[in-house]
């Protein structure tokens, strides 16, 4: 979180350095938070083989990876869809 008194404990995009507010779509990363436009897409999942890592830090297996997106896929979405989701 960012000690901003304006932004309401909202945390900085590590990628454009825009904030990220309560309610806004966004994706947590090992460095931090990207903000939706700068959030990953799901078929960014099979394309990056070490760009997502689990809660450790280590790079998530190729199975891993196509698990997530055959889940996404399965439950309706699309390859194109952003993986930003709204947290708090």
């Amino acid at each position: 979180m960012i000690d901003d008194p304006d932004c309401d404990g909202a945390l900085r995009c590590t990628c454009c350095g825009g904030w990220i507010r309560k309610g806004h779509l966004y994706f947590r990363e090992s460095e931090g938070a990207l903000c939706e436009p700068c959030a990953p897409i799901f078929k960014q999942l099979l394309d990056e083989d070490d760009s997502f890592t689990n809660a450790d830090g280590d790079p998530l297996s190729a199975e891993e990876r196509r698990a997530w997106f055959d889940g996404h896929i399965a439950a309706g979405g699309q390859p194109t869809d952003s993986m930003a989701r709204k947290v708090w």
